[in-house]
């Protein structure tokens, strides 16, 4: 499957606890203030209860804003850490409500072209199917597969009676026929060039593996139609941090110097919900209008 030539939600968050002080003060129970597991407790007492404002208090102590995802730490496997954040907190509810519609192995057989419609395309097994699930707070909207190319037709999920999620074919996986891997790229290509409903493509692409040869030809076709793209960076679970955040930046300035900066990005991790609610913002601009 090939095609013609034509802001990430972690933070470099501090940690919260110093190991040392400035000063030792007196609390109102003492404690060694070289002791970081009672620092910690401390801490925890103290986002619990009324005395967050005492005088006594020392400024380690004090309750800070943290951000949202705990996924800014890094776990002692050095991989991210997975989100205190319900499925169903600061997320749109219209995504869950995601159901499958139709499916279409030619692009004759596709619903009318009507209301509005976002696309997810991406290289096999980058993700894609569980990306969407994530999305959508479902455990098998999408097909999970650990056979790449299984995904073979067009299938459409309707979210409310004028929008819908749209999940392609994945491309670039050898083993497919070259028969099959033909009859994608004409159904795709005219899907892409001719769907009047489509508002943007959500691109996927494991962030071990980004912008592959397959990646910059879906990308290079979607900017000539001007069709809007965001990429996410799936399975950034995979990577430490610090390698994510690196994979992030080295990917950003790529495409702002191969492409200009008219291209969405960010981390994703379905296995530990991070980047939801970012797509769903993403996704809002598209379907909403």
């Amino acid at each position: 499957f090939s095609f013609p030539a034509t802001g990430s939600p972690w933070a470099n968050a501090k940690d919260v606890l110093p190991t040392r002080s400035t000063q030792t003060q007196k609390l109102l129970f003492p404690i060694p203030d070289t002791s970081i597991i009672n620092r910690r407790l401390i801490r925890v007492l103290l986002l619990g209860g009324e005395i967050q404002g005492h005088p006594s208090i020392p400024e380690w102590a004090r309750p800070r804003e943290l951000p949202r995802f705990a996924s800014n730490r890094q776990s002692n496997t050095g991989t991210l850490q997975k989100s205190n954040v319900s499925p169903t907190e600061s997320v749109n509810p219209l995504y869950h409500k995601a159901q499958f519609l139709t499916s279409a192995a030619h692009f004759k057989d596709a619903p009318p072209d009507q209301g509005r419609e976002a696309a997810f395309a991406g290289r096999s097994n980058a993700g894609k199917s569980s990306a969407l699930n994530a999305i959508t707070g479902q455990k098998s909207l999408a097909r999970v597969s650990k056979t790449p190319g299984r995904t073979q037709l067009l299938n459409f999920f309707s979210l409310d009676a004028d929008r819908r999620l749209v999940d392609l074919p994945g491309y670039g996986y050898a083993q497919v026929p070259e028969a099959v891997r033909k009859s994608w790229r004409s159904f795709v290509e005219a899907y892409l060039s001719r769907r009047e409903s489509l508002q943007g493509v959500f691109v996927v692409m494991d962030i071990r593996h980004p912008l592959t040869e397959f990646d910059r030809n879906l990308v290079e076709w979607c900017l000539h139609y001007q069709l809007p793209l965001h990429i996410a960076l799936t399975k950034a679970d995979k990577l430490s941090r610090g390698a994510a955040l690196d994979t992030l930046g080295r990917v950003s300035r790529t495409l702002e110097s191969d492409y200009g900066g008219t291209i969405g990005l960010q981390l994703f991790s379905a296995l530990r919900r991070v980047g939801i609610e970012e797509a769903h913002r993403v996704l809002d601009t598209w379907l909403q209008g």
